[in-house]
């Protein structure tokens, strides 16, 4: 039986999904099965999986109807058998030691979720994300505050899982799927062990979903934030002001998107977030946490939602964001 399971959704993605396979095949660690999960591609992507299939015994292969990225990886976690687990997206790249790196930090820190960096490619630029610049060891109740801070991403595929923490835990839609498993996944944690190396390339495409200028699964952003601030209450309340704090900057990033995207397309959307960060005033002067950036951004916003949202696309155009220029082509055809 394999130590790690590697699963990989797949949808649509014939144009990288070798790149991404052969990064997966060429990992010097080697004690892995690779699940590629087929969600009821209309291009060759299937093809290309039970060709992959035919030259390793390493891979195994499901073809399924389309159900969503969190039917697929559910389907992948209900194949596996390592006692380990990993995800992928089927367009981005892996550096060839990453699995090694995690796995060996895992098993030396006895820990039950491993972390990596993460370099966010783009056309544009490329950015580092990681947990710290050293290795650091975290108990569940750091994790999760540097979870709910940004610190560690919302992502799951930088990461590897011990399978006897997380295998009662569930990709769950309409919710933001990788956020709550992670933030499930860390409650269910007793020691976190995050590596600075930037291991995992996360590829900007043109028709990346996460550069979408709006689309409605942002809204479950806000619907996820708040059902995280009930499971806090109930089960880590030192974590619930953590919570409420990612409430407000989820609610604050969804008001710019708005605002990037245009309020007259989405005015019910632009009407509960209004109203939702209106409720946030006392909250806002109690916490010191909150950045400069919307410390700002939400005073002027309260005062001239004219004036706030102007100054958001002004901003945009000046640093050209990856969400105002996808808007642009869009309008231009």
């Amino acid at each position: 039986m394999p130590k790690l399971s590697i699963i990989i959704p797949i949808y649509n993605k014939a144009r990288y999904l070798a790149d991404c396979i052969a990064s997966v095949l060429a990992q010097t660690y080697t004690d892995f099965e690779l699940i590629l999960v087929n969600d009821g591609s209309k291009d060759a992507s299937g093809e290309i999986c039970d060709k992959y299939a035919a030259s390793d015994g390493r891979i195994n292969v499901y073809h399924k109807p389309n159900g969503g990225v969190s039917s697929a990886r559910n389907a992948g976690i209900d194949m596996s058998s390592g006692e380990y687990l990993g995800f992928v997206d089927a367009d981005d790249v892996l550096a060839g030691n990453m699995y090694e790196v995690l796995i060996k930090n895992l098993e030396n820190f006895e820990a039950d979720i491993s972390i990596c960096g993460v370099k966010r490619v783009s056309a544009a630029n490329e950015l580092h994300l990681k947990v710290g610049e050293e290795l650091s060891v975290l108990t569940a109740g750091e994790a999760l505050a540097k979870f709910f801070n940004g610190l560690i991403l919302m992502s799951t595929y930088e990461k590897v899982f011990r399978r006897a923490a997380v295998d009662q835990i569930r990709y769950e839609p309409p919710l933001y799927e990788d956020t709550y498993y992670n933030f499930q996944a860390i409650l269910a944690s007793k020691k976190i062990v995050a590596a600075p190396e930037m291991l995992y390339l996360y590829m900007i495409r043109e028709n990346s979903s996460s550069m979408a200028p709006f689309n409605q699964q942002y809204m479950n952003t806000l619907q996820l934030s708040n059902r995280m601030i009930g499971d806090c209450e109930a089960v880590s309340p030192e974590h619930v002001t953590d919570a409420r704090l990612f409430s407000f900057n989820q609610h604050m990033f969804v008001l710019n998107l708005l605002l990037v995207s245009s309020v007259d397309k989405y005015p019910a959307d632009y009407a509960i977030v209004r109203k939702n960060l209106r409720a946030f005033d006392s909250f806002y002067w109690g916490e010191k946490r909150i950045s400069a950036k919307y410390r700002f951004g939400y005073r002027l916003f309260l005062v001239s939602p004219r004036i706030y949202s102007w100054l958001v696309n002004f901003y945009g155009l000046l640093i050209k964001s990856e969400h105002i220029v996808r808007r642009n082509k869009e309008k231009n055809g």
